[in-house]
């Protein structure tokens, strides 16, 4: 982990002090599961940095000009991707990802983390979220694919590599949902 990650990791800590996810542990659990993924799968050291982040905007008191001082615009870029606004949530992701399509791959980490910690969730959150990720999938994360030149082979092939833990997690909750 770099000293920038290390910081990153604070700043996120701090952040979310005291909240919780709806199981109970830490928020900051999230997002640091979310920048594992995106380590994982090699990505670059502001896409991790922005994976430990990619929730504060919404959900604590830091700031945009406070994230893109400490961390550079290309992170504040990612998060502010991450971000909900008031537009279509998959047309804003988009164009994000017109700027850096690393938001893909944010997303993707995010939804990965999310789909194997769902289990507190009442059945028609998970099953709302299951249909959220497939319509992601289908529409979103596919037709993104299609824009990228096939040359690209690096980003293929970590898409490749989270599409499949992506769709396990789909495959996992469908199952268990199923069978209630």
């Amino acid at each position: 982990m770099t000293p920038l990650i290390r910081k990153a990791n604070k700043s996120a800590e701090a952040a979310h002090k005291g909240q919780k996810r709806d199981s109970g542990e830490p928020y900051i659990t999230h997002p640091r599961r979310v920048r594992n993924i995106l380590a994982k799968h090699g990505l670059p050291e502001y896409v991790q940095i922005a994976g430990l982040l990619h929730d504060c905007l919404e959900d604590t008191h830091l700031s945009e000009e406070v994230i893109g001082e400490k961390y550079g615009e290309d992170v504040l870029l990612l998060v502010k991707g991450m971000t909900k606004g008031k537009t279509n949530y998959y047309l804003q992701l988009l164009a994000y990802a017109e700027e850096d399509n690393n938001i893909i791959f944010l997303k993707m980490a995010d939804r990965i983390d999310n789909l194997r910690t769902v289990w507190s969730w009442d059945t028609a959150r998970q099953m709302k979220y299951l249909e959220e990720t497939f319509y992601l999938y289908d529409k979103l994360f596919k037709a993104f694919l299609d824009t990228v030149p096939d040359k690209d082979l690096y980003f293929r092939r970590t898409y490749e590599d989270m599409i499949t833990e992506l769709i396990e997690g789909i495959k996992i909750l469908g199952e268990k949902l199923s069978n209630k």
